[in-house]
């Protein structure tokens, strides 16, 4: 058993490997995650590394067999998805098993969207002409050479992956690079490149495989948050898509609207949302939006959630600039809630959440040490590798309507039914407050 050191809290997790049978198991072994912390801390036991956007990854590399399995961490098989990265064996001596992630850079900066076009194709399909190659960033060693490492401090860990990747860098590999001690000053220069945040990593920590503890912790660089999405307005930019109106669950479970988003929904994440969205006749929302208000509506089932950044609330109870990122589907739609100093709870007072709202752990955030998602052993046995991924990036919802169904591809149904029209007669007025800035 992992010993907690002093001011580390360690909560069980599952079993840890100690032999290279036991580690060596492509699409059964979950990552380390973290927990978030507070704010930017600087500490001298601590390591400090940009936390990428991109898709996390455990790589096993076998020379001697000519393999390279990229795993999700969910288990899934990304190597189909990923050619280019599928040759990393012939980088190493030996046997190795990876932590890191897979990301596509856009200006110098990681392209989340990117990544999510590339796993929008069926495996083995050809690519597209010019697509951004991918790039795995690796953070850490879990075992080389027949060798489990998972028990040794981060800092020798580190030392030896060093040594595996001599100059820091090989054809589609890089290792991730950090400081010791200056997190505070680190954590500036991050948020002044747009980059998505900090992980902070104790040195003396373990390796524990899907274990979330305060050795790894994250400090994001922008707000974000998951919201549940009451309502579509049609437009044309976005396979059809215009706007998703966005909610919160309030006391009494009621959904409170808090904002518009378009900006960052492309496409492929419009496809995706036509796929699996459930129509339904009346407004979701405890009031109507009032920017919704003579316009085409396709009110929704609150059940799909999408992560947004964004600069504040409003005192409206509003998001002030929110920004797509990605689609939630491992964060149920019922731990969306307001936060405590929304005006809508500040006005009925404490909300008792229910056990399976709350949902172990905070929700947000992708990569290393995402929160929200199901741990090692939730969601059923792990996929036999090779299977196509369904990561916890992509959405899996049931009840799809069909495409052919929208309104603005050529259905005219923006006045009945599911497709009604904000404001009609007999439909509850106000708002909570004007539209966003």
């Amino acid at each position: 058993m992992i010993a907690a050191e002093e001011g580390v809290r360690v909560a069980a997790g599952p079993p840890i490997p100690r032999s290279w049978d036991e580690l060596w198991q492509p699409g059964r072994i979950a990552p380390m995650l973290a927990r978030r912390a507070p704010g930017p801390f600087s500490s001298p036991a601590f390591r400090f590394e940009i936390k990428w956007d991109g898709y996390r990854c455990l790589v096993f590399a076998d020379p001697r067999s000519g393999t390279t399995f990229l795993q999700s961490r969910h288990g899934y098989d990304l190597t189909p998805f990923f050619p280019e990265l599928a040759g990393l064996h012939r980088l190493l001596a030996a046997p190795a098993v990876l932590d890191g992630e897979i990301v596509a850079l856009a200006g110098g900066l990681p392209s989340f969207a990117a990544l999510q076009r590339r796993l929008g194709r069926p495996a083995g399909s050809r690519r597209p002409p010019g697509p951004l190659p991918a790039l795995l960033v690796a953070f850490d060693l879990l075992g080389d050479g027949g060798q489990v490492r998972l028990r040794e401090p981060l800092a020798e860990r580190l030392l030896r992956l060093a040594r595996l990747v001599p100059g820091g860098a090989a054809p589609g590999l890089v290792l991730s690079q950090g400081v010791d001690e200056a997190g505070e000053a680190f954590f500036a220069r991050v948020r002044a490149q747009g980059l998505e945040g900090v992980v902070a990593k104790r040195l003396d920590s373990p390796y524990l495989p899907g274990w979330r503890t305060a050795y790894w912790q994250k400090i994001k660089a922008e707000r974000e948050l998951e919201a549940v999405v009451g309502g579509v307005v049609p437009g044309g930019r976005a396979a059809g898509v215009g706007t998703l109106l966005l909610g919160l669950f309030g006391p009494g479970d009621a959904l409170h609207y808090v904002g518009h988003v378009s900006t960052g929904l492309g496409s492929g994440e419009a496809r995706w949302l036509l796929a699996r969205l459930r129509p339904r006749a009346t407004c979701p929302f405890a009031r109507i939006p009032e920017r919704t208000r003579g316009q085409p509506v396709v009110w929704v089932e609150p059940a799909l959630v999408c992560q947004v950044g964004y600069l504040e609330w409003t005192p409206q109870g509003h998001l002030r600039h929110p920004v797509f990122r990605r689609w939630r589907d491992d964060v149920p739609a019922s731990r969306c809630r307001l936060p405590g100093t929304h005006p809508a709870r500040m006005a009925a007072g404490p909300e008792h959440v229910p056990a399976a709202a709350a949902g172990p752990g905070p929700a947000g955030g992708g990569g290393q040490g995402e929160a929200g998602g199901p741990g090692v052993g939730e969601g059923g046995a792990p996929p036999v590798p090779g299977s196509r991924p369904r990561d916890g990036n992509r959405p899996r919802h049931g009840n799809r309507s069909r495409a052919g169904d929208w309104p603005g591809q050529g259905a005219d149904r923006q006045t009945a039914g599911p497709c009604a029209t904000a404001g009609a007669a007999g439909a509850p007025g106000g708002d909570e407050g004007p539209r966003p800035g």
